[in-house]
């Protein structure tokens, strides 16, 4: 099982100035998609880290088919071994993510795995990626580039309710964290539930507390308006501006308040290698089918500037 990341780009025209005065702006802007396509060769990307080196990544073209492009993102790991003889050796890992870009006319998205290879976060592998499209966009086509994460903001119901049916991602777990009601009584609270809050807070003079539900390995928490108790607390929590915390087993921590972010999972693990290697109809590919789903999925998310 593989998780992505879910990413939004979009082109903008370039100014017209001594370095492009013979290119036509409009109609390079109308092609913008098109000649996207046309950036994606294997190479090295090197990137300015933010302790001024310069990382070394390989880019590796996978596939290209039907303006749909498989690659995959090198890094660089050193590792230092002790072996059975005291002795110390030095190796060098290259772990690497899969992205993919669906550059099909009307869509324009880019899915990046969730990878240890760089820290199970995505934004690490926008980080790269995205300065390296966008100066190329800029270098050969006079054109702008974004790229951006997306999002979903809306009722705190309404988000984890869509994310387990939807998306299929089961809830493992919620926390709720509140400070002490005898220091200051919660605005909007029930006489029951300030008490419940008290006794909990008391039980050893705790200036905050934190209440946490768990299911187990193979089950899924059942959270649903439809509980009056749970839903008390989290209105509660809500007035307060106290912490509920819902982890999802694909999405990981959702915060209430917080954008949800556009995470996806691919369940078949030969979806990326059917598409690579063998000579399906396009329509037929389980990537293609993938990318379509993951289309109407988050057709209602916005784009995002926080790419973390």
């Amino acid at each position: 099982m593989a998780v992505f990341a879910i990413y939004k780009y979009f082109f903008s025209k370039g100014e017209q100035n001594i370095v492009n005065v013979n290119v036509d702006v409009e109609e390079t802007f109308a092609r913008a998609q098109e000649l996207f396509g046309t950036l994606f060769t294997s190479c090295v990307i090197r990137h300015t880290l933010e302790s001024g080196e310069i990382a070394e990544y390989n880019m590796d073209i996978q596939a290209i088919r039907d303006d749909i492009v498989v690659l995959t993102l090198q890094n660089q790991k050193d590792k230092t071994i002790h072996t059975r003889n005291y002795d110390i050796e030095h190796h060098t890992d290259y772990p690497f993510c899969t992205v993919i870009i669906d550059n099909r006319p009307g869509v324009g998205q880019i899915a990046i795995e969730r990878s240890s290879a760089f820290g199970s976060r995505p934004s690490n592998v926008y980080k790269v990626l995205f300065p390296y499209l966008q100066n190329k966009m800029l270098d050969k086509f006079h054109l702008g580039f974004e790229m951006r994460m997306k999002y979903k903001s809306g009722d705190f119901w309404d988000l984890i309710n869509e994310r387990r049916i939807k998306f299929k991602d089961p809830i493992k777990s919620v926390k709720f964290e509140f400070d002490n009601p005898k220091n200051k009584r919660p605005a909007d609270a029930t006489a029951d539930m300030a008490n419940m809050l008290i006794n909990m807070a008391s039980v050893s003079n705790a200036d905050t507390a934190t209440l946490l539900m768990r299911a187990s390995a193979e089950n899924e928490l059942e959270i649903n308006k439809t509980n009056k108790d749970l839903a008390n607390l989290v209105e509660l929590c809500a007035n307060n501006t106290y912490s509920i915390s819902v982890n999802f087993k694909i999405l990981g921590i959702f915060n209430y308040g917080a954008e949800q972010k556009a995470m996806v999972i691919m369940s078949n693990p030969e979806t990326i290698k059917e598409f690579v290697e063998k000579q399906t109809a396009i329509e037929e590919l389980l990537l293609v089918k993938w990318l379509d789903t993951i289309r109407d999925q988050t057709a209602d998310y916005c784009a995002n500037d926080d790419t973390e």
